[in-house]
């Protein structure tokens, strides 16, 4: 049984992406062996569709995917499409970034980690994911050092945000082999 609920939901960075559809287009290709991240990738993939834990992009790697689909005809894409959906940022995502941004995140890290509090689904039915999955060192790293001052700097804002958004939570960030270990 898996340590993860089906309610769990992971937000899968560029980078996982990235690999993940490396990984499907040499594995259908049948150039083997696959690097350890692209293995890690698909393997990822593998168990959260198994353990019904659903997985989600950010537009701009949804955009860059589908780019990429069109231009080099990659036939992997599809199926890792497939298995994803998109999150969308929710209200209060901008507001998030910009504090994360004074805590020196990265633009782009910023945005990552604000769409997995404030994210949303295509419907609209949740807010939050549970996890990001990154192979970015970095900022797992940078996330965990400054975890203290991100955590003050939300319930304050949380505080004073009316439901659903009061409930928005704080996602783990964690490289997809410590994800794959809790899915398993």
């Amino acid at each position: 049984m898996s340590v993860l609920s089906s309610q769990m939901r992971l937000l899968l960075d560029k980078n996982f992406a990235r690999k993940s559809v490396s990984g499907l287009d040499r594995a259908m290709a049948g150039v083997l062996p696959l690097s350890e991240a692209e293995s890690i990738a698909l393997c990822t993939l593998e168990w959260a569709t198994k353990s019904q834990i659903r997985l989600f992009i950010a537009p701009e790697s949804l955009h860059i995917l589908l780019s990429l689909e069109r231009t080099f005809a990659l036939h992997s894409i599809r199926p890792f499409l497939d298995q994803v959906e998109v999150l969308y940022p929710g209200r209060y995502f901008k507001r998030w970034a910009r504090r994360l941004r004074q805590i020196n995140f990265t633009r782009e890290d910023a945005k990552v980690l604000s769409l997995a509090t404030f994210g949303t689904d295509e419907a609209g039915e949740i807010l939050s994911v549970s996890v990001i999955a990154t192979f970015d060192q970095r900022l797992i790293g940078k996330y965990a050092h400054e975890l203290t001052a991100i955590r003050g700097r939300f319930e304050a804002m949380v505080a004073s945000l009316e439901p659903p958004f009061c409930h928005a939570r704080l996602p783990e960030v964690m490289l997809p082999q410590k994800a794959l270990g809790l899915i398993q």
